[in-house]
């Protein structure tokens, strides 16, 4: 909250704030809130940051991590169902179905879809694998309006 008898001197005293002015330049902020009374003689203001995040649809998900695992020269399987039941479940890598059985299964869950786990990396890293398949389904124990992403790789 910021108290001052102009609107320009509460900038400069948020901007003299370290804690309002790493708010402020935080490059992660893509959303700002700013309430402003005039009260008692003065202006009072308060400010909410935020970054928010872009809603996905199920496959607009799996398009996203696909394309993240196609740099490292794993082929993309056209059917994710494999990986959507996976991810679905906490453990254990699912059955095959008649098709190549899954020999590793990375599964998350995260806001941001920009970046594949570390442990993903180092496997697809590894030329063990030549193909993978990308599932995502409904975030687990999210409370709130909060968008949050649960994807499933399974490499073969």
């Amino acid at each position: 909250m910021a108290v001052g008898p102009t609107t320009p001197s509460l900038h400069t005293g948020w901007m003299n704030s370290p804690g309002h002015r790493a708010n402020l330049l935080n490059g992660d902020v893509n959303r700002v809130g700013i309430a402003v009374v005039r009260a008692r003689g003065g202006i009072y203001a308060v400010a909410d940051y935020a970054r928010g995040v872009t809603t996905f649809t199920q496959e607009e998900v799996e398009k996203r991590i696909a394309d993240l695992i196609r740099v490292s020269g794993v082929k993309i399987l056209g059917n994710p169902e494999a990986a959507r039941e996976a991810c679905v479940v906490d453990r254990g890598l699912p059955m095959s179905n008649g098709g190549p059985q899954a020999m590793f299964v990375e599964r998350w869950q995260d806001s941001m879809l920009g970046k594949l786990p570390k442990s993903l990396r180092e496997h697809l890293a590894s030329g063990e694998y030549r193909m993978a398949a990308v599932g995502s389904c409904p975030a687990q124990s999210v409370e709130g309006s909060f968008t949050m992403y649960r994807v499933a790789v399974l490499l073969y």
